[in-house]
């Protein structure tokens, strides 16, 4: 029990890590005038993480047994709902951080529609790669929701 607690509390600090450093890297790639950049990074890292649980519980539970019953295989049910959810997240941050900035923010040639593409993908990869210590863990692709 003891274990199975220990791998759930390093499987959410790598989740948080991984995206409050994605977040913190968007103010510069993105060019996002912001001053207080590891305090707003934590903030939309651990909102980012509570979407994933919260958000993608609701989509997940439906979507990933609806695609697992239609292939009946748990890697085509992981990779064709995980980062569909994923995508919707990231963008979600990405609106979130516009809607923060959009008075403050000049024009930068750095905030551009393929910039935010691959700064979007970007989150999915990572939070795709977060998964690989409970995927290890747990001997494959679980079906339902414990990814966010």
């Amino acid at each position: 029990m003891l274990y199975e607690f220990m791998i759930l509390i390093f499987y959410v600090f790598i989740k948080l890590a991984c995206y409050t450093g994605w977040c913190y890297f968007a103010f510069s790639y993105l060019g996002f005038p912001v001053f207080r950049k590891k305090t707003l990074a934590s903030i939309l890292g651990v909102l980012r993480f509570g979407m994933g649980v919260i958000i993608g519980t609701i989509l997940i539970l439906t979507f990933v047994q609806t695609i697992y019953d239609i292939f009946n295989n748990k890697y085509l049910a992981y990779f064709f709902s995980y980062p569909v959810v994923r995508v919707f997240e990231w963008g979600a941050i990405l609106i979130l951080l516009e809607l923060i900035y959009r008075k403050k923010q000049k024009s930068s040639n750095k905030h551009t529609p393929v910039r935010i593409m691959i700064w979007i993908t970007g989150g999915v990869v990572i939070s795709c790669l977060a998964d690989i210590p409970i995927l290890l863990e747990s001997g494959g692709i679980p079906i339902g929701r414990i990814f966010c």
